[in-house]
């Protein structure tokens, strides 16, 4: 099969079916209802007591993953109103594309005379195998360590060519330039999908982004991009080698070094700012100087000179 070939079929598939007007479906918007309600009720248990890692986290900061499992106290700050918004519009755009799905499944062929390229496929109780409905836990014991893996799939589909899963990984692009420059998926994302092929044995992912962008209604920019990510075995062994690792440096009281890309969606910013040493605040702030007088984009330098301050001034405030 050509490489990329799953991605094309998916983006395909979803931009067909989007220039059709939708069916009219009392019976499948009853039925999406009554299996949410189903597992509201009779939620699926996991037990997040123990050392335990969930796909969001895959590309976290190393040392706030290990305040984490040290039961490090969590920020209980206020943050800036529009990043939980902008996270609630993603969440969305992942529904609006698994609703897609259920109703692609339905009606694409009477739509369009041609098969849909994918399907959902089904737990045992015939639910979606997405979300709530496939949340799993899934116990880990590697390089003489002992951990979980808990998370919920946003996907997993049959390829009706094949009969193959494929995983599905939804992202939105909510900055100024949608989707149209992505070239390649985000190393976080794919190491999302190292875990899922772990949790839910399926070797090959799409990782599709979704625009919330647009300058008009007339121009017909991308609104999906979608990558085919193949996941080996050496892909596996490389991420569990780095939890375990976690959770033996967590036991012997070993910090890894931080890491401040992200910094803004640090959980854990306080703790990590008061488990520094001196020597990494001063490695820090040379590694500050040195990406703001590089090259890179100016959200990135800021992000930086932000994440400084904020462990400079956290670390003041705590000595007086």
């Amino acid at each position: 099969m050509t490489k990329n070939k799953l991605a094309k079929q998916f983006v395909e598939m979803i931009n067909t079916y989007n220039e059709h007007r939708e069916p009219w479906d009392d019976q499948l918007k009853r039925q999406i209802a009554e299996q949410n309600l189903a597992i509201i009720q009779n939620p699926r248990k996991v037990n997040y007591r123990g050392a335990y890692f969930s796909p969001s986290s895959a590309g976290s900061c190393p040392r706030e993953l290990y305040l984490k499992l040290r039961r490090a106290k969590k920020d209980n700050e206020l943050k800036p109103n529009h990043q939980t918004q902008w996270q609630k519009l993603g969440t969305a755009i992942g529904d609006i594309v698994q609703r897609d799905l259920l109703f692609i499944e339905k009606h694409y062929a009477k739509l369009t005379g041609n098969q849909p390229a994918f399907v959902p496929a089904r737990t045992a109780e015939g639910y979606p195998f997405w979300e709530e409905f496939a949340q799993a836990e899934v116990p880990i014991e590697h390089n003489g360590e002992k951990f979980k893996l808990i998370g919920q799939p946003d996907g997993k589909l049959v390829h009706t060519e094949t009969g193959e899963f494929v995983g599905l990984e939804v992202k939105s692009k909510q900055t100024k330039n949608g989707v149209s420059k992505v070239s390649k998926p985000d190393p976080k994302h794919v190491k999302q999908c190292v875990i899922y092929s772990i949790m839910f044995g399926v070797d090959k992912y799409i990782i599709t982004y979704v625009s919330a962008v647009k300058d008009n209604w007339g121009e017909s920019k991308p609104v999906v991009k979608a990558f085919e990510v193949d996941i080996t075995e050496a892909d596996r062994k490389e991420l569990l080698d780095y939890f375990a690792d976690l959770v033996r440096r967590a036991r012997e009281n070993d910090p890894p070094a931080p890491d401040l890309n992200g910094f803004t969606f640090n959980n854990f910013k306080r703790a990590m700012a008061l488990d520094l040493t001196d020597e990494e605040v001063d490695e820090i702030k040379a590694k500050v100087r040195q990406v703001m007088q590089g090259g890179q984009p100016a959200f990135i330098k800021e992000g930086y000179f932000e994440a400084y301050q904020f462990i400079k001034e956290t670390r003041e405030e705590a000595s007086q």
